[in-house]
């Protein structure tokens, strides 16, 4: 779901490293932009997660990450965290995108966070359709992203905020 942020940011003219579990998700991305460099883990597996984060760090500062991790990873992120803030002495940006089931912001939703690392979180709400209620749409996503990563504010929401089951 995050496929178009990575294509943009890399259009863009930035190296991209996208981590994923699918390779061949992964290979449809690089066919697309030669600048973005994948990395195939899963993130709920905490060695290789470590190890995939080593492997970016040795091709030079990390200056932008946009996280997606779902709760069957807990601890996914602040190991991604740990090892960014361990390698590197630059400052960087950590997005971290919350599903909409994520009611309210949390400061830092628990993280542990360096002086360095610049935390902003990103809610995804649901639109609304006549009467109706529904998800947003990958390029929905990637585009509020987009968004959030330019007007830098600490917090943002795409859409409508909540899980699309309370009144407006």
């Amino acid at each position: 779901m995050l496929a178009g942020v990575s294509l943009r940011i890399a259009t863009e003219g930035y190296i991209t490293t996208v981590l994923g579990r699918d390779i061949s998700r992964l290979g449809r991305l690089v066919e697309e932009n030669e600048r973005i460099l994948p990395l195939s883990v899963d993130y709920r597996d905490y060695p290789g997660l470590t190890q995939a984060i080593n492997k970016l760090c040795d091709n030079g500062p990390v200056r932008l990450v946009v996280a997606w991790i779902h709760s069957t990873a807990p601890d996914a992120l602040q190991a991604v965290v740990n090892v960014i803030s361990f390698r590197q002495s630059d400052e960087w940006k950590l997005f971290h995108v919350l599903s909409s089931i994520s009611q309210d912001p949390v400061v830092t939703a628990g993280l542990d966070l360096p002086e360095l690392c610049e935390y902003h979180q990103v809610q995804l709400g649901y639109e609304v359709e006549g009467s109706s209620r529904r998800w947003l749409t990958d390029d929905e996503i990637s585009d509020g992203i987009i968004g959030a990563i330019k007007s830098n504010q600490a917090y943002s929401v795409i859409g409508k905020r909540g899980a699309g089951t309370r009144d407006e």
